[in-house]
């Protein structure tokens, strides 16, 4: 197929790559590096605990050192345990710095940015914290080493914040501003020597230039970013902010009262929860970033939990102050003698009313604010549950009507299957029977009948074929032919992944039966591959061949039948579903099926879901905002035209994808 110019899928990876006597040398750099970092920080452990534990009268201490002395014996600390404390602290930031750039250096250290980013982490981390200081103290000889680390460390940080995520300088002139940074940074660093991490002028330069990098990052953002790129961004803030926000809580009751700096009790809770903590989150969530793993679950996070946490907060403050009301209601009637009774029945109330009133309050958000009409509890027990559970031929059960010698094939949320034989026409059939749990659940009976109805007036070699429909114990079910093979999710999992050619095959039957139901007005609404049936045929000339078989229209619509199922709580499958499904069932149309057939062939091709959330509400924003990705990054022999023709199906608005299943697939094979 030839890409039309101007719709050239893009690359995600715009920085460039290290292969050959470049890639080497990088790598054996970088790990001289850590040798050199580590090295360097395990010798300053010593040196920093013994400054800890001296006595600062026969030289002159840090401000670090001086909380370690300060105070000790009022809170019955003895100096050892409380140098150790904080020693420990500073050693797991650092090990969270060194593990991250570690882990991101040995998953993409051929990527020039990626690499870039791990020597940031490597030398910042190891030269942030006040060991370093002491070592110099007691061992001046290695300040020329801490300064080259700290230069590295610094500078990379100041390039970091002109260049990320793309690699390049934007505005191009912005490279003058990152040099100027460098050179004063690296004159702090000369002249502040061992003590530039108390030097105001260190952080006044940082400062400014953070401020001037900043600036640079909200310029890139607005302008220039591709919606990837902005993903990475916020991630990259998010740590930022927590670093920022966290840091400031621990620093106000200093302000507020400067005794309390002089407490090490103060510092032994600030450091962890308004120090340590936030330090480790900036590298982990450029991590995350960097790797592009679950990115945007970064809008979940920030967005969703943001407008949850506000409104969590304010119901809280409501019921508070309801709290206090029902209280003095209950005084009343049980007399103030029962002031414990009248509290636990206003606080028992109280508490029975808040959860659920919150839930109804983010089921208002997610509706009014977001435009998402899913049930979550029901997505949430649908994304956790098993498509369908094999069980060993032989599990002989009973009889349905005239069908025997049933076994259970599988079991859905939607009903169990049997595998049974028809004595009249001697041939085994597959039986659908409403699970026990739904007995007497008319929308269940319903939707069963309509799969009938549906499936009847269906007659096309690639759609499973209805023989009968029947009641056994009350309990509806229907009888179709028995497809002798095994769904594409089980071949999926057997094998990993399939070839082009071979998908291909397959997917022409399944578009086949799509087009031929949209003719017919019936839209399948859960294109999946566990209702893809696929068995083995005989062709003409005693060759082998397959038949793929779409099953399961238990929550189709169908416009040729005049009325329409009303469905409640979730309707098609989370990894698969179409963006206007989650917006509302009601304007679904055939293009929601060309939706989940791209996710599904963007599976097969690659062994993987294009969006991969652990969290629902994850995975929901996933397919309303999350731009397709190129199924090339997984699968490198893909032809381009397939996988732009993969991401034309999977276009977030129905206006932008192929108009019919057919279209799709000759696209695919072009």
């Amino acid at each position: 197929m030839k890409v039309p110019e101007g719709e050239r899928i893009p690359k995600t990876d715009t920085t460039g790559r290290l292969n050959g006597f470049w890639l080497v040398l990088a790598r054996s750099g970088w790990i001289a590096l850590l040798i050199l970092a580590v090295w360097l920080y395990l010798a300053a452990v010593p040196a920093h605990f013994r400054a800890l534990t001296s006595d600062c009268d026969s030289r002159p201490c840090t401000p670090f050192e001086l909380q370690a002395a300060v105070g000790v014996q009022s809170i019955g600390l003895t100096g050892s345990f409380v140098a150790w404390y904080f020693i420990a602290i500073d050693t797991l930031v650092t090990a969270v710095f060194l593990a991250t750039a570690v882990l991101i250096f040995w998953r993409r250290s051929d990527n020039r940015m990626v690499l870039f980013t791990a020597t940031m982490l490597l030398a910042i981390g190891a030269t942030f914290g006040p060991e370093i200081s002491s070592l110099i103290v007691l061992q001046p000889r290695l300040l020329p080493l801490l300064l080259l680390l700290q230069a590295i460390g610094w500078g990379a940080l100041v390039i970091f914040l002109f260049v990320f995520p793309s690699g390049r300088f934007v505005p191009e002139w912005s490279k003058w501003l990152a040099g100027a940074s460098i050179l004063a940074l690296i004159w702090v660093l000369i002249d502040s020597g061992s003590k530039v991490y108390f030097s105001r002028s260190f952080f006044a330069v940082l400062g400014l230039t953070m401020t001037l990098g900043s600036s640079a990052q909200i310029y890139r953002f607005r302008r220039v970013a591709t919606p990837a790129q902005r993903q990475q961004t916020k991630w990259v803030s998010l740590g930022f902010v927590s670093l920022l926000g966290l840091t400031s809580i621990g620093i106000i009751p200093g302000l507020l009262s400067p005794a309390v700096m002089q407490s090490v009790l103060f510092h032994m809770i600030r450091v962890p929860l308004f120090a340590a903590l936030p330090l480790s989150m900036l590298p982990l969530t450029l991590a995350r970033s960097m790797l592009r793993h679950r990115l945007w679950d970064v809008d979940f996070i920030i967005n969703r939990s943001l407008v949850y946490g506000i409104v969590s907060l304010l119901l809280a403050g409501v019921f508070l102050g309801a709290f206090f009301g029902l209280h003095t209601l209950t005084a009343l009637v049980f007399g103030e003698e029962q002031d414990f009774l009248s509290a636990a029945v206003s606080a028992g109330a109280i508490v029975a009313l808040f959860g659920p009133t919150r839930n109804m309050l983010r089921h208002t958000i997610d509706q009014r604010l977001y435009g998402i009409k899913l049930d979550y509890e029901e997505a949430a027990k649908a994304y956790s549950r098993p498509e369908r559970v094999y069980f060993p031929t032989g599990n002989l059960t009973t009889t349905i009507g005239n069908y025997s010698e049933l076994t259970l094939l599988g079991r859905g949320g939607m009903g169990e299957i049997y595998l049974g034989y028809d004595p009249r026409l001697e041939r085994k059939v597959a039986i659908k029977l409403l699970p026990s749990h739904t007995a007497g659940n008319e929308d269940a009976e319903r939707r069963l009948k309509r799969e009938a109805q549906t499936v009847a007036g269906l007659k096309h070699p690639n759609i499973v074929t209805l023989h009968e429909i029947g009641e056994h114990a009350g309990q509806p079910y229907i009888v179709m032919e028995y497809i002798d093979g095994m769904d594409l999710s089980r071949l999926l999992r057997e094998r990993g992944r399939l070839p082009l050619e071979e998908a291909l095959s397959l997917l022409e039957d399944v578009a086949s039966a799509l087009d031929y139901a949209h003719q017919s007005g019936v839209i399948h609404r859960d294109i999946k591959p566990s209702n893809v049936m696929v068995e083995k045929v005989t062709a003409s000339g005693g060759g082998q061949n397959t038949r793929a078989v779409l099953m399961d229209f238990g929550v189709a619509k169908s416009y040729a039948a005049g009325t329409r199922l009303t469905q409640s709580g979730m309707i098609g499958t989370l990894d698969y579903i179409a963006p206007e499904q989650i917006q509302g069932a009601a304007g679904v149309d055939a293009r929601a099926d060309i939706y989940a057939l791209g996710v599904m062939t963007f599976q097969l091709l690659t062994g993987r879901l294009p969006f991969e959330h652990n969290n629902p509400g994850a995975m929901v924003m996933a397919h309303l905002m999350q731009p397709q990705p190129d199924p090339r990054e997984l699968a490198p022999n893909l032809p381009e035209g397939a996988a732009l023709a993969i991401q034309r199906a999977m276009e977030k608005q129905p206006d932008g994808r192929f108009t019919t299943a057919g279209e799709f697939i000759t696209a695919m094979g072009d």
